[in-house]
């Protein structure tokens, strides 16, 4: 269940979008969030923040430290008119790892952090900061890239749909507890996906009627799970790339939320779902919460 939320902020606008879409997210399932900046040791400024923001709290007279105080300050002023009221933490050292620091000691549930892109043309690409964390495994991570996150301010506070894809593997459906709490949590719907890689001669055939009810009787259980918990649900089976089946369905309803596992089978022991994950990860246009796997 999401109660701690941990925002770690690079002083550019397409974090500040996930910050604010986290401290509205926040209010409505009644989470806490905690702004983080983190600043190195030769660290003179803070993103653009000098270019973008004028501050009584920002004066250059101040070290940067001070100044990132003054601006998260400010942030979480703003972000708590909409009803959450954010703490602020200052570190100096290293993002990744005063970030996974502070998610240790505050207990976080999440790390709420945005990927980045080369541009709108070229291939997405993970930013090093969210891929590290990611990696690291130790807090599950709600990642966006930034064209959602510069919309998120104006999307609806809370999901509509949970999109959780299940591949047989115990480690996929490590996801499905946590899907059911945030659901719960919001009233959204979930539904459940399970792709098959490459396994069907044509749509008619016998081979794929029988795929599909054997992969809608495994899901069935996982929807069952959902109702007894007061959630709505609905399952989907796919043939083909999993990576394209979970995008497809966020497309479908662009007020989604994704959850996924960071490791796991997909399909006939074919790919991993890491692999699938960070597919994931570069190319869908709503939020993605990355669960490390289970002790």
């Amino acid at each position: 269940m999401l109660r701690e939320l941990l925002v770690p902020l690079d002083g550019f606008e397409q974090s500040e979008a996930v910050g604010r879409w986290a401290g509205r997210f926040a209010a409505v399932i009644g989470a806490q969030v905690t702004l983080l900046g983190v600043v190195s040791g030769k660290q003179e400024a803070f993103g653009d923040v000098q270019q973008r923001i004028t501050s009584s709290s920002w004066d250059e007279s101040d070290n940067v430290e001070s100044q990132v105080q003054g601006y998260l300050t400010d942030l979480a002023s703003e972000i708590a008119d909409n009803g959450s009221r954010p703490n602020v933490l200052v570190r100096k050292g290293s993002a990744d790892s005063e970030i996974a620091a502070a998610a240790k000691e505050l207990g976080a549930d999440a790390v709420v952090l945005a990927t980045r892109r080369v541009s709108a043309l070229s291939r997405a690409v993970l930013g090093s900061i969210t891929d590290k964390v990611i990696k690291a495994a130790a807090t599950p991570v709600i990642a966006t890239n930034p064209e959602s996150a510069m919309t998120l301010v104006t999307s609806p506070d809370v999901p509509a749909q949970i999109i959780v894809t299940l591949d047989g593997s115990a480690l996929s459906e490590a996801a499905v507890e946590e899907a059911i709490d945030i659901a719960a949590q919001t009233g959204s719907k979930i539904l459940f996906i399970r792709a098959v890689v490459g396994a069907f001669a044509s749509e008619e055939s016998d081979e794929l009627r029988r795929e599909r009810n054997e992969c809608l009787d495994y899901l069935a259980p996982f929807s069952e799970r959902a109702s007894s918990g007061g959630v709505e649900s609905n399952c989907l089976v796919t043939a083909g790339s999993p990576a394209r089946a979970i995008i497809d369905a966020s497309k479908s309803n662009s007020s989604s939320l994704i959850v996924m596992t960071t490791h796991g089978r997909s399909g006939f022991k074919r790919a991993v779902l890491g692999s699938v994950t960070d597919q994931v990860l570069r190319s869908a246009a709503v939020p993605v919460l990355v669960l490390p796997p289970p002790d």
